[in-house]
């Protein structure tokens, strides 16, 4: 991957990275407030929206990592 958008997400990515490196493991799972999802939600979450609305879209033959995750990381379905 190494068009602008990529290239972009790589970047945003890093500085995620950065922000969440004084946390420990332990700091990832909590869910502190009720109307707020961990961490490691956040971070999986990205990823799964950057590989569905833009990979599995425009990328040919690009296919999911995992199929669960679609359900796993989506935020946008009904309850």
């Amino acid at each position: 991957m190494t068009n602008p958008l990529s290239a972009q997400f790589q970047a945003v990515r890093q500085h995620t990275e950065q922000l969440c490196a004084p946390l420990c493991i332990e700091d990832y799972i909590p869910q502190a407030v009720e109307f707020a999802s961990p961490p490691r939600w956040h971070l999986a979450h990205v990823t799964w929206f950057f590989e569905t609305m833009i990979l599995q879209k425009y990328q040919p033959g690009y296919e999911a990592y995992h199929p669960q995750f679609n359900f796993l990381f989506n935020s946008y379905y009904q309850t």
